[in-house]
């Protein structure tokens, strides 16, 4: 096991900032927004959509509760697990139905969320995998009409949205085989 507040700054760095990360989270099962990153959104209700960028936030919890280090209290955390859960679930209900997510606007179907979203949510789905997942068919239908949309349009100025979206595309490509 690796030790963080010997080994790696950066970790410890990280690790001590996730209280505010789950700040974000709207934790709440009760809530029609559970499981929405954007605090803006379901908290302070100054957005009229939830931006899916903040969606993003799911891996990171998909790898604190599968990653084993030293003074990472969140490893195997069942809190955690319901929490990502909780975003999954969001996420797919705010994809729209071509497949496209929205970052600022209704319906803008934004090429760098979508890329960026996707390939977020393929590799906690990676990470995680079909056993801790219930939500897992429902997801990776979600991912695979993300990647359709990708793959039917273009971004050619802004080099980090299409190697985001070559990560999303590469990340569904794993775990569903299909080219």
């Amino acid at each position: 096991m690796q030790t963080i507040k010997e080994n790696n700054i950066f970790l410890r760095s990280a690790i001590d900032e996730i209280p505010r990360l789950l700040g974000q989270l709207n934790r709440n099962p009760l809530s029609d927004t559970y499981g929405s990153f954007d605090r803006a959104f379901w908290h302070y209700r100054t957005n009229d959509i939830s931006s899916a960028r903040y969606q993003e936030a799911v891996l990171t919890l998909a790898l604190l509760y599968r990653t084993p280090f030293e003074g990472n209290p969140y490893f195997q955390d069942k809190k955690i697990l319901e929490w990502i859960h909780a975003a999954l679930d969001f996420s797919c209900s705010i994809q729209n139905s071509n497949g496209s997510f929205d970052e600022w606007y209704v319906h803008e179907g934004s090429f760098v969320a979508t890329s960026f979203v996707v390939a977020a949510l393929a590799r906690a789905l990676t990470i995680l995998g079909k056993e801790e997942i219930p939500a897992y068919e429902t997801v990776l239908a979600g991912l695979r009409r993300g990647a359709d949309w990708i793959c039917n349009h273009n971004e050619d100025l802004v080099f980090n949205q299409a190697a985001g979206s070559a990560a999303a595309l590469l990340g569904v490509f794993r775990l569903t085989q299909d080219p």
